[in-house]
């Protein structure tokens, strides 16, 4: 599996009072089926655990990148959020095989009309460029994966 730490305290000035979306896209091989699954893990300034959330295991499409999101809600204590995506091929080949991981990213969701009291100054790293009306008005991707074959080793922080 791989994983990823977002700093969320140098990005918001109250980590705990914001609303996230966590997204990744996947999808497998033609010649051989595979399976995603996605985590997400809340730790607080002291990197203990204060809230986990994960898929189920998907079947990952051999033809089209199918997406995954989970909604995490505020959480007292949150600081930082890890992502981790896991794949793995079904025929248990050795090797790298699982499936692809793309497009990874979490999403602050707010109203515009309350960034300038979520959001520290520089804190964003990209514009999310979708409509208004989806609610999703700050992209901080392209920190996470880029296309990557993902072997699937079911690692869980306990």
């Amino acid at each position: 599996g791989m994983s990823q730490t977002i700093p969320l305290h140098r990005i918001v000035y109250n980590p705990s009072s914001v609303r996230l979306e966590v997204s990744a896209k996947f999808m497998g091989r033609t010649d051989c089926p595979s399976v995603f699954q996605m985590q997400v893990v809340l730790l607080d300034d002291e990197r203990r655990v204060v809230h986990r959330v994960e898929t189920s295991v998907l079947s990952a499409p051999a033809d089209y990148w199918e997406r995954s999101c989970l909604i995490i809600e505020p959480t007292r204590g949150a600081h930082e959020v890890v992502i981790m995506v896991f794949g793995k091929d079904e025929r248990f080949w050795q090797g790298n095989f699982g499936s692809k991981v793309a497009g990874c990213s979490v999403r602050i969701l707010c109203p515009e009309h309350e960034l300038e009291n979520v959001l520290r100054p520089g804190g964003i790293l990209e514009r999310d460029e979708r409509p208004k009306e989806h609610g999703l008005l700050f992209l901080l991707s392209n920190l996470l994966f880029p296309i990557a074959l993902v072997l699937f080793a079911w690692l869980f922080l306990e």
